[in-house]
């Protein structure tokens, strides 16, 4: 029989141990029985086998057909209902337990048995810190903490409920990002993101609900308490976790998790604001008056079309989600895009994902910034869709100033609660702008995520490697540290 150590070779690129132990860091070499082939067979430290009648279980008979072949091992049945052999599931986890304070490495237990309808088990391997994890830290009140944030998970899923009937399975590869209630007017009309109830499903760890749902744990010290998870439907600050079916989507298990997981708040949320908000290149339509009975002649409508080549996109903040928004524009077809930031590294990687000009704004007053813009933009009129990313109101504020007459700018960075826009009304009135908030894109995760995906699996996202960085879950703080300081664009957890 081929040897334990061979097949550990052989299969040392699959992202679950092929013998299902679940008890080992594959593919680090902890498992002895994957190593030593003096041991029994690997059966012997019960694995599960999901076929009828078989006996893997059994170290002292030979496994099914299906697994008597080392190359079949890692085929998975996902109609099983869990790889998982007990009701109570261990787990480590990064809690926070006062406003403000460090990330603390703990033990978890996860009850099985109460998992909900609409909940599944993920095994995370990777998970991104995003300022969104650490304002919600920041910003906490008591009654919030202590709490297991993290919303950018990726993974596999272990176990279903008993009553699980959504369209997961074992063993599907599985991005984790915001989650949404599935039941108000703007979840039925595919447009999760502005759920009735997104903020205190999100931010405030609530299940639909509106109930607050803890954990155990145990710290180092060897102090002990609750937790609460719920945040985004995901809590991925965990190595498992219970997780609310509405925060996944299903992706390829043929690409690192540790740059799938990067995808999944900020990038998408750039990603799709350039495909929520640009503006038409088709003439105008008039359908809405149309509908409503008026009559539209044809003195007023016209053929003329603006051109996408000839449209500029600018972005201002580049972190994941102005980023994103750059590679966004380049699928679109933008005919200019405009990156600007302090960070002459950033502003590099922006014109290697996309940007045909890019902005230093250091030193550069509102009217200097907007002369700029005009002049790089592609006809010469200012931007006609401008993306603030940095949560800066200074940078909003320069960004609104450098819109084209009828151009539209977005917020999507995250400003401080007190900020206001030093804008007067009369500029946005006078130059016909708009201003408008977005939350995560307005995306749809299953459109997104694969597609995105499938450009990573195709090798068109490699700057990926140069936004990330990979540190160990006891490493949490110095990831944060890392990150607030601008050295790293998306730090990731590894959790395998």
């Amino acid at each position: 029989m081929t040897s334990k150590l061979a097949w550990r070779t052989s299969l040392a690129g699959t992202s679950l141990c092929p013998f299902l132990c679940l008890i080992c860091r594959w593919p680090s070499p902890r498992c002895n029985a994957l190593l030593d082939d003096s041991l029994p067979q690997p059966r012997a430290l019960i694995p599960r086998c999901f076929c009828s009648g078989c006996v893997f279980r059994n170290s002292n008979a030979p496994p099914c057909q299906q697994h008597s072949d080392p190359s079949s091992l890692f085929s998975i049945d996902h109609t099983a209902p869990s790889l998982i052999m007990t009701q109570q599931l261990e787990a480590k986890a990064l809690v926070v337990d006062k406003p403000q304070g460090p990330f603390h490495l703990v033990d978890i237990e996860l009850d099985l048995s109460k998992l909900g309808s609409d909940e599944v088990i993920v095994r995370y391997h990777h998970t991104g810190v995003c300022h969104t994890d650490v304002n919600s830290r920041n910003l906490a009140t008591p009654e919030l903490l202590p709490a297991i944030y993290g919303h950018e998970g990726a993974g596999v899923v272990e176990h279903l409920s008993s009553s699980y009937e959504g369209p997961l399975r074992v063993g599907d590869s599985v991005l984790a990002s915001f989650c949404s209630c599935g039941g108000c007017n703007n979840c039925h009309s595919s447009r999760p993101a502005y759920c009735d109830i997104f903020v205190p499903m999100n931010l405030a760890s609530l299940s639909k609900n509106m109930q607050h749902v803890k954990v155990s744990y145990s710290a180092q010290d060897g102090s002990k308490g609750e937790a609460l998870i719920k945040y985004f439907g995901q809590s991925s600050f965990s190595s498992r976790m219970a997780v609310t079916d509405r925060s996944l989507t299903k992706v390829s298990s043929n690409v690192p998790t540790k740059l799938v997981c990067a995808l999944a708040c900020g990038f998408q949320t750039g990603f799709a604001t350039v495909f929520e908000k640009a503006p038409s290149d088709q003439a105008r339509s008039f359908e809405l008056f149309e509908s409503a009975g008026i009559h539209v002649p044809d003195s007023a409508r016209s053929s003329g079309r603006h051109e996408r080549s000839k449209q500029t996109l600018l972005v201002t903040g580049l972190g994941g989600v102005g980023l994103g928004a750059i590679y966004g524009g380049k699928t679109l077809g933008f005919g200019s895009i405009i990156a600007c930031d302090l960070n002459d590294s950033r502003l590099e990687l922006a014109k290697e994902i996309g940007a045909t000009h890019t902005i230093n704004a250091k030193g550069l007053d509102a009217t200097a910034f907007a002369a700029k813009v005009k002049e790089y933009s592609a006809d010469a009129r200012g931007a006609s869709l401008a993306i603030e990313a940095s949560g800066s109101p200074v940078a909003m504020g320069n960004a609104i100033r450098a819109l084209a007459v009828g151009g539209r700018s977005v917020v999507v960075g995250a400003p401080p609660p007190e900020a206001l826009l030093p804008v007067p009304h009369a500029e946005i009135l006078a130059q016909a702008n708009s201003v408008e908030g977005l939350l995560m894109g307005n995306s749809v995760p299953q459109i997104t995520f694969p597609y995105l995906v499938s450009k990573l699996e195709a090798g068109e996202l490699g700057f990926l490697e140069k936004m990330i960085a990979v540190y160990k879950p006891a490493d949490m703080n110095k990831a944060v540290e890392d990150q607030e300081s601008g050295k790293v664009i998306k730090p990731v957890i590894e959790w395998i």
